[in-house]
C-alpha cells in the first residue's frame, strides 16, 4: 500500500494461535496521519458479528479489483443514530468493512479511523459530511493503491526455522517461563490455568500439549512450583542427545523390559543428566519445576534416526528458558 511521506507506521504483526490451535503469522498495521486519522490493517481472523443496521448508503466508492473497493459508507440505527465506516469491503451487499480475496481463507481488515468520527453521527447531513471530508477523500485514495496476495499462510523470513522439510514456529507459555518452537501443522491446546503453590498461594501453572495433524498428541509441556515425586527406574536405551541453548538435553530413548506394557516404548524427553540417567521429562531450578516430554510410542528401533524422532528432538531441544517465576499472565 502507497502511504503520505509524512505518515507513521506502526507494526505490531506477530505470530499468534487461531481458533483451531494452529499458529499463523498475524499482520497488524497501523498507519497514522498528522491529524490523528489511521488506517488499521489486521489479516486476522476475528468474530464478524454484529447488530444489524435499519439502513445503509455507500457517498464514496473507488474499486480496486478483484471485487474489492474502497468504500466510505453510513448506517443507521434506532433511534436514528448514524455511523461512519471508511474500509475495503469485498462485494456490494451486505455492506461489511472486512474482505477476503482469491486464495485467503481468513477475513482482512483495512479500515480508516478519525478521531472526527469517535462520537456517533445524530443525522445524515452530519454523517454526510464527514464522509465527504478531505481526509477521507484522502484514506480512499490511499486505500486503493492496496494489493493483496492472497498467501495468508506466508510467515516473514527470520520468524519461523526451517528444518529438514519441516516449518517451526517459536510459542511463548501464557507468562513467558519459556518458549520453544512448535511445528506449523501441529496444534497446540493450551490449558494453563491458575494452581497454588506453599500456604495456598495463587501461582500460574503452564500445561501445554502439542497434537501431530493425525491429532495424536506429540508433546507435552508443563511447569509447576513443587515437584511430587520420582520416576520408577526402568532399563533404557538412550538414542541422540541434543542441548538446548542454556545446558538442558532433548534425549531420545527407549525402554528395556520393564515387565509391563511399557516395554519397548520410545519418546523424547527434557533432562539435565545428559544420558547419564533415563531422562523423565523434569528439571527442576531452585523455584520451579518443568516437565517437557513426547508421547511414548510404540515404534521399537524404528524410531531412532527416522522422521518423527528429528522432530521431537527439534522441539524439546529448542526450549529456552526465560525466568522461573509462577507470576500470572
Amino acid at each position: 500500500m502507497q502511504i503520505p511521506a509524512d505518515w507513521t507506521v506502526e507494526d505490531s504483526s506477530r505470530v499468534a494461535l487461531g481458533y483451531d490451535g494452529l499458529q499463523r503469522w498475524d499482520n497488524i498495521v497501523a498507519v497514522t496521519g498528522p491529524d490523528g486519522g489511521h488506517l488499521w490493517f489486521d489479516d486476522g481472523m476475528p468474530d464478524d458479528v454484529g447488530a444489524a443496521a435499519l439502513e445503509e448508503h455507500v457517498v464514496e466508492r473507488i474499486d480496486i479489483g478483484s471485487g474489492l473497493a474502497a468504500t466510505a459508507w453510513w448506517e443507521r440505527y434506532e433511534s436514528d443514530i448514524y455511523v461512519a465506516s471508511v474500509a475495503v469491503i469485498d462485494g456490494e451487499a451486505p455492506l461489511s468493512d472486512s474482505f477476503r480475496v482469491d486464495g485467503s481463507t481468513r477475513l482482512h481488515f483495512l479500515k480508516f479511523e478519525h478521531p472526527d468520527a469517535e462520537e456517533q453521527f445524530s443525522s445524515r447531513d452530519a454523517v454526510e459530511a464527514y464522509l465527504g471530508s478531505d481526509e477521507v477523500a484522502l484514506a480512499l485514495d490511499i486505500m486503493a493503491t492496496v494489493e493483496i496476495s492472497g498467501d495468508d499462510t506466508a510467515v516473514p523470513a527470520g520468524v519461523g526455522v526451517e528444518h529438514e522439510g519441516t516449518t517451526y514456529l517459536p510459542y511463548t507459555t501464557q507468562n513467558g517461563t519459556s518458549t520453544f518452537l512448535v511445528p506449523l501443522e501441529w496444534r497446540i491446546d493450551d490449558n494453563s490455568r491458575v494452581g497454588f503453590g506453599h500456604g495456598g498461594v495463587p501461582v500460574w501453572e503452564n500445561w501445554v500439549q502439542l497434537f501431530r495433524p493425525n491429532g495424536g498428541s506429540a508433546v507435552s509441556y508443563v511447569d509447576y512450583v513443587l515437584f511430587a515425586g520420582e520416576e520408577p527406574e526402568w532399563p533404557w536405551t538412550a538414542g541422540e542427545v541434543r542441548p538446548t541453548t542454556d545446558g538442558l538435553h532433548a534425549v531420545s530413548y527407549m525402554l528395556g523390559d520393564t515387565g509391563d506394557y511399557n516395554t519397548g516404548l520410545v519418546g523424547v524427553n527434557l533432562t539435565d543428566q545428559g544420558d547419564a540417567t533415563r531422562p523423565t521429562g523434569t528439571v527442576c531450578a531452585e523455584t520451579m519445576c518443568r516437565v517437557f516430554s513426547s508421547t511414548q510410542l510404540n515404534e521399537g528401533d524404528a524410531f531412532f534416526g527416522g522422521a518423527t524422532e528429528e522432530q521431537l528432538l527439534t522441539v524439546i531441544a529448542s526450549l529456552e528458558r526465560h525466568h522461573d517465576d509462577a507470576r500470572m499472565p
